[in-house]
This record gives structure tokens, C-alpha cells and sequence, in this order.
């Protein structure tokens, strides 16, 4: 090539043009170079134990998203020996759940598997339209759950229960659940979504601290499950200071996905 045409050639590339053969060189990167989507139509398989825990957050989001999932639960008990999983070990020992060091919950989508509640949640969310229509939204949707967690852990670290129902105190060190539902409500939508006029990875989290309750076993903990150990000091708490949050709670539970779900998810463990 004669030195003026590769002149020519390098300006074009510097401008930002496409050389002739260009877009079919690219073409064929993207077929042979790029990692497939996982498609939405391979088989799902979500493994835990037979309750709630680290797992039921992402079943409800797949149940939300409409994802048609083997939600796979592992038996379990007390015995005078300790805590027996004997079906769960045995799929342990076979390596099924590699990705989270023998640990539950793991998620399996076609030859995929995913270790770790929180990566699961995101990964579902990320997957199938849970995460928000830009990365400023998917920012958001972040940022209200970890909120969320912060609001549980300092429930879990309270040690006046009644005080955290009732204090308005905005003080460090002082604070309540009043400080976080009143700051979560002014960032929230206020026509029952979190963010973007949709259900989200946001609204799952919400439900699932806020306002989901269970019957269970008993395995770990009380027989009866609710948010931070009342319900009624809960919703009344949101129907003050935060009706947004308690609108995403009853919308996001009243779906008839999520109804037909709860109504058939069978006894919980915990």
C-alpha cells in the first residue's frame, strides 16, 4: 500500500470511519469472541432448604419476574446428634454446589451455577428486568437495598426492642426504625414501586423485611415469622411515617404471582 493510502487510512480510523470490510470483520468477532446470554428459556433451578432464609428473596423475584424454576428444598431436622441433611450431603459430597464451597443456596440456570444468596439475587434481577432500564437506575435500586440492610442490622444490634419502634431520635448511636423507613419513603416511588414504575430487585428486598410473614417449623427460631418479630408494630409503623414503603409491601405482595406462590410453597422449616 502506497504511503499516501496509509495516510489516508489511519485519518479515517482516527475520525471514527469505517473502513470497507470493517462491519463484517466486527460481525464475526462478536459470533466466534463474544460469552452468550444465558437465554431466558433454560431451565432454572433454585437449591435451599425447605424454608425461607437466604433464599426466598430470589424465589420471589423469579416468581416475579413470571420464571418458571425447580425450586429445589433439602429436608432437615434435629436429631440428638445435631442437624441432619443427609440428601443435602449427599449432593455436597457430589460437588453440586462447587460455586458456593458446599454451601446453600446455589442457582442453576442451563450449565450455569451461581453460589451465594446476594450474587443470586443480583444475577435474577440483572437477568430478567429487575435491575432497572439504565445503569443510574440499576444505582438506585442498589442503594435502597442496601438501606434496607443497614436497617437490619441495627434491628439485630438493638437492645431495646420497644425503643426501636418508638424513638424518633435522629442522633448517631440513637436511632430507630423511624430514622431509616421516613429517609427510605422520601426515596421511593409513590405509586408502589421502588424505583422506575416497576417491580425491582428494590421491591424484593422491601417485601421480604418489611412485610413477609410465615408459619413454620420452628427449626430456627419462633414458629411464627414477621417482620422484625411484629407485624403490628411494623405496618403500623410504615402506615405513619412511611406509606410509600407500605405501598410497595402491599402491592408487591398482592400480586397473583405471588399469591399462588405463597399459597402453595408448602410448610417452611423456618
Amino acid at each position: 500500500m502506497a504511503t499516501n493510502d496509509l495516510k489516508a487510512k489511519f485519518e479515517q480510523d482516527i475520525k471514527g470511519a469505517t473502513p470497507k470490510g470493517t462491519d463484517t470483520l466486527r460481525g464475526n468477532i462478536r459470533k466466534r469472541g463474544s460469552i452468550p446470554k444465558i437465554g431466558k428459556i433454560s431451565k432454572v433451578q433454585l437449591c435451599y432448604f425447605q424454608g425461607r432464609g437466604l433464599a426466598e428473596v430470589s424465589r420471589t423475584a423469579l416468581v416475579q419476574a413470571g420464571v418458571e424454576f425447580d425450586d429445589k428444598r433439602y429436608g432437615a431436622k434435629m436429631t440428638d446428634a445435631g442437624f441432619s441433611k443427609p440428601e443435602m450431603d449427599a449432593d455436597c459430597a457430589a460437588g453440586k454446589f462447587a460455586t458456593n464451597l458446599g454451601r446453600v443456596p446455589v442457582l442453576n440456570v442451563g450449565d450455569t451455577q451461581i453460589g451465594g444468596s446476594k450474587a443470586i439475587l443480583r444475577f435474577i434481577c440483572k437477568e430478567y428486568g429487575m435491575n432497572g432500564t439504565n445503569n443510574v437506575e440499576a444505582a438506585k435500586i442498589d442503594s435502597l437495598c442496601e438501606i434496607v440492610q443497614d436497617c437490619s442490622d441495627a434491628f439485630g444490634k438493638a437492645e431495646d426492642k420497644d425503643a426501636w419502634f418508638s424513638t424518633e431520635d435522629m442522633a448517631q448511636g440513637k436511632r430507630g426504625l423511624f430514622y431509616y423507613i421516613t429517609g427510605l419513603n422520601g426515596l421511593v416511588g409513590a405509586d408502589g414501586f421502588a424505583v422506575g414504575g416497576k417491580c425491582s430487585m428494590a421491591d424484593c428486598v422491601i417485601y421480604r423485611f418489611f412485610g413477609e410473614t410465615a408459619d413454620t417449623a420452628g427449626l430456627f427460631g419462633a414458629p411464627r415469622s414477621e417482620p422484625m418479630n411484629s407485624s403490628e408494630k411494623t405496618d403500623a409503623a410504615l402506615a405513619k411515617s412511611a406509606p410509600n414503603v407500605a405501598a410497595i409491601v402491599k402491592a408487591f405482595g398482592e400480586t397473583a404471582n405471588m399469591k399462588a406462590y405463597l399459597a402453595n410453597r408448602g410448610e417452611q422449616l423456618f
